[in-house]
C-alpha cells in the first residue's frame, strides 16, 4: 500500500501502480464491480482509462484558460 500511496500523492513520479489498482479505477469509472470488470475483454480497461485520461487532459486544459 505504501508504495501506491506514494504513486497517487507524487503523480506517478515516485511508487508504484500495482495491476490491481487499474481495474478497481476503471470499474469505479464504469461504475461496475471490479470482478466483473476482470472477466470482461481488456478493451473495456482501455477504453475507461483512455476516457479518463481525455477528460483529464480537457479539464487540465480549460483551466489552464480561465487561469
Amino acid at each position: 500500500m505504501k508504495l501506491l500511496k506514494r504513486y497517487l500523492v507524487t503523480d506517478g513520479r515516485i511508487g508504484e501502480l500495482p495491476h490491481w489498482y487499474r481495474i478497481i479505477n476503471a470499474a469505479r469509472y464504469l461504475r461496475v464491480a471490479p470482478w466483473e470488470l476482470a472477466q470482461r475483454s481488456a478493451f473495456w480497461l482501455h477504453a475507461a482509462e483512455s476516457a479518463q485520461a481525455a477528460e483529464a487532459a480537457a479539464q487540465n486544459r480549460r483551466q489552464r484558460k480561465v487561469g
